[in-house]
């Protein structure tokens, strides 16, 4: 009986080798390493310069008499009425906007002040024409570059009136725009404005037009 025993837990104990063998036992376990990718993703960003546009300035600068460096022009006329002209050359640096009519000051041969009467020419009450078209024309907006010349043309009478309004001796007219005190000199001649120094005065427009 115990033979038996004793065969039979034998046969069970090498059962068990036998099972443990075929399942890998006393075998180094194998090692997975896993291994973790990162992807870092790049974003090319491409900057579309922007269209930029260039506008008039909401106050532009205007021009001053003192911009200008002023010469004037040769007299014409024919009975009793003269004609004449004032030329302005910019002789600052940069851009100015002139439009509009002159502001003037006569002055004496001595410097004194003259009394005048300037009239804006074309005018209902005095009506006249200039002999060079462009100063009957309206006045137009012109942006004067450092080196250019505008003008504007006046006329006046040296018949004296039958009423005894004076006829004051000019030997300068300072030119000023509507813009400011700044004025410039033409003084280049002298003339007698007769009718208490009236002048008729043309708009600014551009030389050679």
């Amino acid at each position: 009986m115990k033979r038996a025993l004793y065969s039979l837990a034998l046969f069970f104990a090498l059962l068990v080798v036998v099972t443990l063998a075929r399942h890998g036992l006393g075998r180094s376990p194998s090692t997975t390493t896993s291994t973790t990718s990162t992807s870092t993703s790049v974003v090319s960003t491409t900057t579309v310069p922007t269209s930029t546009t260039t506008t008039a300035p909401a106050n532009p600068t205007t021009c001053l008499g003192s911009d200008f460096h002023a010469a004037g022009g040769y007299f014409q006329g024919a009975t009793g009425t003269i004609q004449s002209w004032v030329t302005l050359t910019k002789a600052t640096s940069g851009t100015c906007v002139l439009e509009g009519w002159p502001r003037l000051m006569l002055v004496s041969p001595t410097g004194a002040l003259v009394v005048s009467n300037v009239i804006a020419e074309p005018s209902q009450t005095t009506p006249f024409t200039f002999t060079d078209a462009a100063g009957n024309a309206a006045p137009v907006v012109m942006h004067v570059t450092s080196g250019a010349s505008v003008r504007f043309d006046f006329a006046f009478t040296d018949v004296p009136a039958a009423n005894g309004a004076s006829c004051p001796s000019v030997g300068a007219i300072r030119v000023g725009t509507t813009a400011g005190p700044g004025l410039t000199t033409a003084s280049t001649y002298t003339f007698t404005p007769c009718s208490g120094g009236r002048l008729l005065v043309s708009p600014f427009f551009p030389v050679g037009s």
